[in-house]
Parts: structure tokens; sequence; C-alpha cells
């Protein structure tokens, strides 16, 4: 009877931390200032399982667009797509979600020069980091802090 309880709530257990990662990261929501730095990142919720933003600075109080970027879920899976108008021809490079930790986002590009991987974490309310990697591992990290949580346009 113990046996009979056990392996179906394991088995559930398992599925159930599966399953934690592929919860779309809502989180990110709002505006987001890399700390020290006047640098931000924007997103907007398009649907629950879409989002959209763009990467900026602001220079002499002007804001200046760096990055055209966007998550969303297609055929089952979740993207990250980035456009940067000076580089790659002007062409979206897009990363997929690698499963593997129940706390972070890793998209990955082996094919893309650099960065390969980008990774998100929600450190707490307000918090997180941003990975940008090379394959070999080396690139940087960008701690931001939630500026406000409904996103200008």
């Amino acid at each position: 009877m113990v046996v009979r309880i056990i392996i179906p709530t394991v088995f559930l257990l398992v599925n159930l931390a599966a399953n934690c990662q592929t919860k779309f990261p809502l989180f990110l929501e709002g505006t987001w200032q890399v700390d020290e730095k006047n640098t931000f990142e924007t997103w907007k919720k398009i649907s629950g399982n879409h989002l959209k933003g763009y990467s900026f600075v602001m220079k002499d109080s002007t804001k200046i667009i760096t990055e055209s970027l966007e998550i969303y879920v297609q055929n089952d899976n979740l993207y990250y797509a980035a456009t940067v108008p000076d580089q790659n021809d002007g062409k979206t490079i897009v990363f997929k979600l690698v499963p593997g930790s129940l706390t972070s986002y890793s998209f990955e590009n082996p094919e893309h020069d650099f960065p390969n991987k980008i990774i998100y974490t929600n450190i707490s309310e307000g918090k997180l980091t941003v990975e940008v990697l090379g394959n070999s591992g080396a690139g940087f990290t960008l701690n931001m802090t939630r500026l406000s949580i409904n996103s200008p346009n």
C-alpha cells in the first residue's frame, strides 16, 4: 500500500519540478535599470505567453533604443528573440529555452557568434540578473532593479 502511494507521488513531484521552469517569465514585466548604469530594459505583457520589450540608454534626456526583444511560446517551446539594428544585418537572433534550473531561464543559440547563452534569474521581488555568455562561458553579468511594473510604450 505504501509503495502504491510513494511511486505516484515521486512521479508527480518530478513532473511538477520539470514544469516549473516552463512557467512563463511574467516577472520580467516592467522597466528595469542596470545597477549603477544609465542602461534599461523594459518588458510589456502582450498575452500570458508573449512579452515584448526593448533595451535602451538615456543620453541627454533622450531615449535611445539599442535592442528589440521578445519572449514567446511556439510549438510548446519558449523562445527569446533579440534584434540589434546595427548587428547581424538587422536580423533577429532567436534563442531557445534549455531546461535546467528551476529559478533561471537559460536561452541558448550555440550557432550564434556571441552571445550563445542569455540567462535571466529572478533574484527577488524587483531584482534580477542577466548573464550574457559565449560558448566558452566568458561574458558579463548585469544586475538589474525594477523601476516600475507598468512598462512605458
